[in-house]
């Protein structure tokens, strides 16, 4: 079973998305899995948009993987970065897990080449049903043959005031990341 939804009214927000369906009985005890492709959801408000996304989703009641491998992805999210971010290849084994604390999201295996950087990494998440209590994050990534000028395509926007954003533009003005590791962990707030 196939679906094809397409919206191109002007701020619809939902370009196109191809869907196949691939419906099971019995939620909670059997698998739900869905094969798709996003060709264009263009970003609306807060919220970010994506391009060419080619993922196999199987849900089990209250939690789901997903695994991506796609050959040419774009992400573009204005609230947070000034450039779409053009990716050659994007593959991970992902998902989520409704836990007594919140929801539970997790990557292994990410593998993202983009025009600038590779990029390889894995994910925790934890984000609390407690309204008070912010996300937690556990991710370590491992950059590879980067270039320096390119961070300003990366910084988040939103985090970061108009004077640090304007020195950190400065400073990574030229130059090549042969090897470096990232590690995040702790609450992002």
């Amino acid at each position: 079973q196939a679906l094809l939804l397409s919206a191109r009214q002007a701020g619809a927000g939902l370009g196109e998305l191809v869907l196949d369906l691939i419906p099971q009985r019995g939620l909670a005890q059997r698998p739900l899995d869905h094969l798709g492709r996003v060709l264009l959801v263009e970003p609306v408000g807060q919220a970010p948009g994506l391009e060419g996304l080619d993922a196999t989703l199987t849900a089990y009641g209250t939690s789901g993987t997903v695994q991506i491998d796609t050959a040419r992805f774009v992400w573009s999210w204005p609230h947070n970065f000034r450039e779409r971010i053009a990716a050659r290849r994007l593959s991970a084994r992902a998902g989520g897990e409704q836990h007594a604390l919140g929801l539970r999201v997790w990557a292994d295996d990410l593998a993202l080449d983009l025009e600038d950087a590779t990029v390889r990494a894995r994910l925790r998440l934890l984000l609390p049903d407690d309204a008070e209590s912010g996300p937690l994050i556990d991710l370590g990534a491992r950059i590879t043959d980067g270039r320096v000028a390119s961070a300003r395509r990366y910084l988040p926007v939103s985090k970061f005031r108009p004077a640090a954003l304007a020195w950190l533009d400065a400073a990574f003005r030229d130059g090549r990341v042969r090897d470096a590791t990232l590690t995040l962990t702790g609450p992002l707030r």
